[in-house]
């Protein structure tokens, strides 16, 4: 049995192998078929503007010796002159029946193919009327490999689908004889000391699907973080270049230019702030993979949140908030930086969506087993319908109020998964006469293990 999967995973992975060889072989071909095609187009248009502006038809003398044959013919096909030494004797012949002169009368650029009477090689011609009613035709041969490789692709997957069918019809059969005789293989279990094999099935076929919901959920959160990304980027970008164009082509006034480059820098600096934001988040997220917490350091919360309070002092004064620290010291296992960016963030919010004249107080305790920090603030506050999508990236209550702030709207989302990273517990409630309060609670582990 163990013989017939192994040989059923072998022919799945020939098989995708063959497909994907072909796929490269079209790929391949293509490639070198349509180079060969855009550059003769090219090609023609500037052979076609050199002949109009100099008059010469020496100029085509420039195509002798290489790939590319250069003919120029009348208006009634007949043939003018020849890049080609060895074709000198087609001078004065009559091309008017080739499909690219005839089609050059009407359109801007006519292209043919055809295997060449001359060469016996596939080519490309390409022909066009000059102003005159002269009509310049290059033509170029096609690498027979490129050829070879583009026409042996579908024999090949005549002979790929023959055997895919037959690996399908093997391996519903072979399907079907396993489950013949695992059924036959369980019905004989039920006296047998090993009668918990299905319920071991069960279990890891729950693991199998539990991971696959956590990889499709961590798809879609992905996707939509790129999309957000796209989005935020997109907003400054757009006006950094409005105003820049205005600039550029002296539509904007002596008096706005100023104005204009402030808010050139103002957009740029938003996205520094966001750029910088992403970095964070990323570097938790790695963090958070990598790093155990047996690796964790012992660390003073206090110190890590004084730290992180002082720091903010400018932006409060900055926006008239009274920024007060209470706090004691509690030591703890964890990683400094997230603890920083932890304290930091949920300051500097509390701070830019305060009111003019308002408070922040931040606290450290101890709490039994309980490292416990508090962020209260005399803000706007958080509506009960958001309070459970605030942590989310790029999710904002206020989107134009957290414009005007500077906010990026992934402070409160590096606040969760720096949490996360130590088993902390977050809750939000209404400050005691406005505003919010948030309080984050973190497991104290003063050893590499869990005290106990």
């Amino acid at each position: 049995m163990k013989k017939k999967l192994n040989l059923q995973f072998i022919t799945v992975g020939v098989l995708t192998l063959i497909l994907t060889f072909c796929l490269m072989l079209h790929i391949f071909s293509s490639s070198i078929i349509n180079g060969a095609v855009d550059g003769l187009k090219r090609e023609t248009d500037i052979s076609v503007t050199l002949l109009e502006n100099r008059g010469d038809v020496g100029v085509l003398d420039m195509f002798k010796n290489t790939e590319v044959r250069a003919t120029l013919l009348s208006g009634e096909g007949i043939v003018l002159y020849e890049s080609d030494e060895l074709l000198q004797h087609e001078l004065g012949c009559d091309f008017s029946e080739y499909p690219e002169i005839q089609s050059a009368q009407t359109e801007q650029l006519s292209m043919a193919e055809r295997i060449s009477d001359i060469t016996g090689l596939q080519t490309y011609y390409c022909a066009k009327k000059l102003d005159d009613g002269r009509i310049l035709r290059l033509a170029t041969d096609i690498n027979p490999a490129a050829m070879m490789l583009k026409k042996s692709i579908v024999p090949v997957l005549i002979v790929i689908a023959i055997i895919l069918a037959m690996a399908v019809t093997a391996s519903v059969l072979m399907s079907r004889h396993i489950i013949k005789w695992l059924t036959a293989k369980l019905e004989t279990l039920e006296n047998d000391p090993y009668a918990n094999v299905p319920n071991e099935l069960e279990s890891v076929a729950n693991a199998a699907r539990e991971q696959y919901i956590k990889r499709r959920e961590n798809e879609r959160t992905r996707r939509e973080f790129t999309a957000n990304i796209s989005h935020e980027l997109k907003t400054p970008l757009t006006s950094i270049s409005g105003y820049a164009e205005m600039i550029e082509n002296g539509m904007a006034r002596d008096e706005d230019i100023k104005q204009f480059a402030k808010n050139i820098h103002d957009e740029s600096g938003r996205m520094i702030t966001l750029i910088g934001d992403i970095i964070k988040l990323t570097e938790i997220d790695e963090i958070a993979e990598t790093v155990s917490e047996e690796q964790f350091e012992l660390l003073d919360l206090c110190e890590i949140a004084q730290e992180a309070v002082s720091s903010l002092e400018i932006n409060a004064k900055r926006m008239d908030i009274t920024v007060r620290f209470v706090g004691e010291h509690c030591t703890m296992r964890g990683d400094k930086s997230q603890l920083y960016e932890i304290v930091y963030n949920l300051c500097d919010n509390a701070i830019r969506y305060n009111k003019k004249g308002g408070f922040v107080t931040v606290s450290v305790r101890r709490d039994l087993d309980k490292a416990v920090l508090r962020v209260v603030d005399t803000g706007i506050g958080i509506p009960e319908e958001h309070r459970e999508r605030i942590f989310e990236r790029f999710f904002r209550v206020d989107k134009s109020h957290s414009r005007k702030t500077g906010g990026t709207g992934l402070g409160l989302a590096i606040v969760k998964h720096a949490a996360l990273c130590h088993d902390a517990v977050i809750t939000i409630k209404d400050g005691i006469e406005c505003g919010t309060e948030i309080r984050v609670e973190f497991p104290v582990k003063t050893s590499a293990y869990n005290e106990s």
